[in-house]
């Protein structure tokens, strides 16, 4: 199986898992493209963004789940909550972009502060009626 249809497969799982027995709800497109530094886009063989919930939601609204998307070689991701559900929940995410260089990952391509919502710089906030596309600039591993 090439890798990534493995990473669209485990991705799908995580979903899944974090997603079962839980309702439908209104939920509005979220797009965000991610770069190096030097302007490159961010992409690897295993190239995914892990959206965590910040916030409790926003008056009115269901509370933010985890959500996320594939990155695409331009860098580019559409969010969603489930296979079935696109979109995000309005309200505030942690931003974990998680790139690597080979599947399973272990050398990973960017910074490993970007790797746990405790101590990624990046964040969000989705809101209903909003442009809600983000543009984001992170820093590459330090690693080589």
């Amino acid at each position: 199986m090439p890798s990534h249809y493995c990473c669209r497969f485990l991705f799908a799982i995580l979903i899944s898992i974090v997603l079962c027995g839980c309702s439908k709800s209104a939920t509005v497109p979220v797009s965000a493209k991610f770069a190096y530094q030097d302007g490159s886009p961010v992409f690897g063989k295993s190239a995914m963004v892990i959206l965590h919930p910040a916030s409790a939601g926003i008056s009115g609204e269901s509370s933010p789940k985890l959500s996320g998307g594939e990155l695409n070689e331009k860098g580019e991701v559409s969010f969603q909550i489930s296979r079935s559900e696109p979109g995000l929940i309005p309200g505030e995410y942690r931003v974990c972009p998680k790139v690597a260089e080979d599947f399973p990952p272990t050398k990973w391509l960017v910074d490993a502060k970007y790797l746990e919502p405790s101590s990624t710089p990046l964040k969000l906030k989705v809101e209903r009626g909003g442009k809600n596309h983000f543009e984001f600039q992170v820093d590459k591993s330090a690693r080589k």
